[in-house]
Parts: C-alpha cells; structure tokens; sequence
C-alpha cells in the first residue's frame, strides 16, 4: 500500500484544481480549446485497450507497468518544463504542446494501470480479492482527504502571487507531484513478475524482459490479433457483457449531470469553496469504514450484492441535487437549506466506497484469469471516456435549452438531476443476478517465474 499511497500524493498535486489552475490562463477566452482539454484525459485513456498488445511486445505485465508509469510522468512533467521555455499563455503553438502532452500523460497512465491491476489480480489469491480492492480505496480516500486541504492551502497563498511567481510555483508543486509518482514504484519493483496465461491462443508473456525464446522463430501479434480475439470474447460471454453494459450506463449517467451540478453549487447556491470542502471531507470519511466493510463482503462473495446497494443508495443523492434547485429559486443561498441538500448528497456518495470495492472486484472475477487486461479497459477506461461525452452532453442542454420557451431558470437543472438519478438506480438492474463462481484455489496454479528472469 506504500506504493499507492505515494502515487495518490503525487497524483493530487498534478491533476483537479493544480492542472486546471495552471492551464487557465493559457486557454483564457478558447472555450473550444478548454472543452477539449477537459475530455482528453477520459479520451486518451480509453485507448489503454492495447495493453495487451504491449504486453506481448514489451516482456510481460510488471514492464508495462513500470515503464508506461515513467513515459506518463515524463510527459506530465513536459506541461511545465514548456513554461520554462518561453511558453506564451493564449498561443495555439502552447494549447497544442498542453493537449498532446495531457493525452500523452493519460495514454500511458491508463495503459500502467491496466497492467498492474491484471498483474496483481494473479500475485493475490481471488479470495482477497476484496480485501485489496478495499485497501486500495481507504489508501485513496485518507491521501486525498488530506491533499484536498493541502492544495486548498497552497491554492489560497499562490492566488495573490504575480502570474509568473503562480507558474513558478505551480511548476515545483508538478515536479514534486511527479516525483512521489515515479517514488511510487520503488516499494512494488520487488513483487515477483508472474507469466501471464493466455485465455486464447494467442502468445504471452516470455520469462525475460523484451525477449522472446531463443530460436522460436515466432513473430509477435499485430494489434488486432492481439486485442480482436479478447473482445469478441468479452461481448460472447453474458455475464461480462450484462457487467459492462452497466458500467457503461453507470458512467454516462453520473457524466450526464458534472456541468448542472457544479453551476448549481458554484452560480446559483453560491457555495463557498470552505463549504465545498467540508462535504467532500465528509464523503471521503464515510468512503474508508464502507471501503473495510465491502471488502469483507466481497472476500465473501457478495460482490453484486454490494454493488446493488450501492448504486441505489448513490442514486437517492440526485434527489437531494433536485430538492437544492428550490432553495436556488427561493433565493436561500450558501449555509441556508440549498447547502444543507448538498451535504445530504455527499453524505449518500460515501456509498462510492461501496462500488469502488464491488466493481474492479466483480470485472475481475467475470473476465478471464490472468489474460484480462482488454475487460479492465472496457469497463473502466471507456466508461471514464462516456463520463466525459456526457459531461460535454449535459453542458450542451444546458446552454441550449434553459433559456428556450417553456422552460423555467431551474427546470433543465430538475429534469437532468431526475434522469440521472433514474439512470444510475436503473444501472443496477444490469449487476443483478447470481454472484460470480469463487475459484479459492485458482492462484494455486500462478506461475511465478524466478528472480534471475526479472
């Protein structure tokens, strides 16, 4: 957990509030450039579906994981590297080399996360699956609870700095962000690497790094042949199928309302950033104690149980976002009852610590074992690739319909948090059935290849 600790830090001081901070004043008054910027880390990292293809090129899954971490970071740390030489804010030349760079950065995170979850989900037994599924989580929720108030703090101090102190500033914090992130891999380089066991007959992973067996004469897959035979198998098998559909309806629905929600809160309720920041220390800390609990259900084989309850439980929150769309029209703002909805909200998403268990665990357990890293970008990489359209959708009706006849201040506001809410409750309908086959003595048959092949 050392590992993920040091990336979640390094993670939160390079990305939310710290990309967003940094790259305004280059996209200042380019609204299509700034769309852009925002839906290319979700775009870029759907394309981490050719993992496969780089673990069969590449030498195994640990590689991939280790190296696909470090290009992501040094091509992070380029966005700042360019201030440092000259980079003018509003120029095409410098919102171009920012995109190309984020997607860069996004690729190859996603490809490294892909790889190291399928990597461990062979290193740990199935029947702890849950357990670190749930570690993983509670790791996440306290860096993050803690990092929320740091950049708080140091957001506030570089707020009345002169534009270049701000970028020079904002370039140390990025380069320590980066540096925690490569730190991160020290304390996991020393996990065995572990063949992969092809679900196909397609090749694997060989013992040595970048190398295939002497004399073998054989010739490494193309793209599609590596990854084609991996997805028909997914859309083939029911059960798989029926689990994406709902992670994909999951994500499309939880994008749809991302503009509505926070032009509510910021615009309308005028909800201070302190207040902000109180409800989402209040989420994260109910996120910990559920993250323990699922994993201890999941480890016993409620994984759809949990996922059920806790998606209809993070549904009933939409309904606190549309009873806040009266306080904003009876002109109740900031600490009156509008804020006290939102509260209610966060404290029904502590119910994340449910899914964030229940989901990787439930997508592990119904994907092939070991050969998996096609299923992980399907539901996770392309529904954070449909959260992001349909955050772009929901800002789209937003614009175009609030002002149109017919339609009150507040009305799309209501009707998008009400199609929301029946969107992700109804979600849940695609994870209802019987709980996957628990396999307790499948690690058994793990290969772990020896150390002189690391």
């Amino acid at each position: 957990m050392l590992g993920q600790l040091l990336f979640s830090a390094g993670h939160s001081l390079t990305t939310g509030g710290f990309l967003n901070y940094f790259a305004n004043p280059f996209f200042k008054g380019f609204a299509v450039w700034m769309a852009v910027m925002q839906i290319i880390p979700e775009t870029a990292e759907s394309l981490a579906i050719i993992t496969r293809w780089l673990v069969l090129r590449w030498g195994g899954r640990k590689t991939v994981w280790w190296s696909s971490l470090v290009l992501g970071r040094l091509a992070a740390l380029a966005i700042p590297g360019l201030v440092s030489l000259g980079m003018e804010p509003g120029s095409t030349g410098a919102m171009t080399a920012i995109i190309a760079l984020l997607g860069a950065w996004y690729l190859f995170q996603g490809v490294s996360y892909n790889a190291y979850l399928s990597w461990l989900s062979d290193l740990v037994p199935e029947v702890n699956w849950g357990q670190l599924m749930a570690r993983r989580s509670m790791t996440i929720s306290v860096v993050t609870l803690c990092m929320t108030y740091i950049a708080a703090a140091l957001l506030d101090h570089m707020k009345v700095l002169p534009t270049p102190e701000k970028l020079s500033g904002y370039m140390v914090l990025f380069a320590c962000g980066g540096a925690l992130c490569l730190a991160s891999i020290l304390p996991v380089m020393g996990l065995p690497r572990v063949t992969m066991r092809a679900s196909g007959s397609c090749d694997v992973e060989k013992g040595r790094e970048g190398e295939r067996e002497a004399g073998s004469g054989e010739v490494a897959p193309s793209l599609w042949e590596s990854i084609g035979p991996q997805l028909r198998l997914a859309f083939a098998d029911d059960r798989f199928r029926r689990f994406v559909w709902g992670c994909w309806q999951l994500s499309f629905f939880q994008g749809l309302t991302q503009t509505a929600q926070f032009q509510l809160s910021a615009n309308l309720l005028h909800v201070s950033q302190y207040e902000y920041y109180r409800m989402l220390s209040v989420m994260l800390v109910l996120q910990i104690p559920l993250a323990a609990w699922a994993g201890r259900l999941v480890d016993r084989g409620h994984d759809r149980r949990v996922m059920v309850i806790g998606l209809l439980g993070l549904s009933l929150a939409m309904g606190c976002w549309w009873m806040a769309t009266w306080s904003a029209e009876s002109g109740t703002p900031g600490e009156g009852q509008g804020a006290a909805w939102l509260m209610t909200a966060y404290v029904l998403w502590g119910g994340f610590g449910l899914v964030n268990v229940a989901q990787p665990s439930l997508g592990l357990k119904l994907a092939p074992r070991s050969d998996n890293s096609v299923q992980l970008s399907l539901f996770r990489q392309l529904g954070g690739l449909l959260a992001g359209l349909a955050g772009l959708l929901g800002g789209l009706v937003l614009d175009r319909f609030r002002q149109g006849a017919g339609f009150s201040h507040l009305e799309v506001f209501r009707w998008l948090f009400v199609v929301s809410g029946i969107g992700r409750a109804s979600a849940a309908l695609w994870f209802w059935g019987g709980e996957p086959p628990r396999n307790e003595g499948e690690s058994s048959s793990v290969k772990i290849e020896p150390t002189s092949a690391r």
